[in-house]
């Protein structure tokens, strides 16, 4: 949903120069039980740091009838944030896809309806950028333009239910 033309570094602190090649990571029982059930193509692994709770047990059997992955742990993924509330889950999920400005508009010429776009500028509190992006999904924005610097990086922090 997000417009950017730009290499991105993730919070991880390595460059992105292909989507192909990345993952990101979500985490919390609700974000990541909301992609299991809108959008279970997106995620490649679950992460499971917590077994007792009913809810993470759902997550396991949404997880067996879409055939994802899932296993026990002792530590979180690789990169993830010291100040990230788990709560027993993660998920490995497929990068969002970022475009170009004028990829987002060449994509609504055929369109006669009008295009909701949210433009961002140095929006640096993830957790504000993340409350903004999640807004603008629900309102039916086709596009977030967002500066490439000073800016809070694409992360799990605002990716909950992008």
């Amino acid at each position: 949903m997000s417009a950017s033309g730009k290499k991105k570094t993730s919070p991880r602190g390595h460059s992105k120069s292909s989507q192909a090649d990345r993952t990101d990571l979500i985490w919390g029982i609700h974000p990541v039980m909301e992609l299991l059930v809108s959008s279970p193509h997106k995620i490649i692994e679950l992460r499971l740091l917590k077994s007792g709770q009913a809810k993470v047990q759902d997550l396991i059997h949404l997880a067996e009838q879409e055939g994802i992955p899932y296993h026990h742990a002792d530590s979180p993924f690789p990169g993830t944030p010291e100040q990230a509330t788990l709560q027993g889950v993660q998920a490995r999920i497929k990068p969002v896809a970022t475009i170009s400005l004028s990829d987002l508009l060449a994509t609504q010429q055929t369109s006669s309806a009008p295009a909701l776009i949210l433009a961002l500028d140095t929006i640096q509190d993830p957790h504000n950028f993340g409350a903004m992006i999640r807004s603008a999904s629900a309102a039916g924005a086709i596009g977030i333009l967002y500066t490439k610097d000073r800016s809070a990086p694409l992360s799990g922090t605002e990716r909950s239910l992008v």
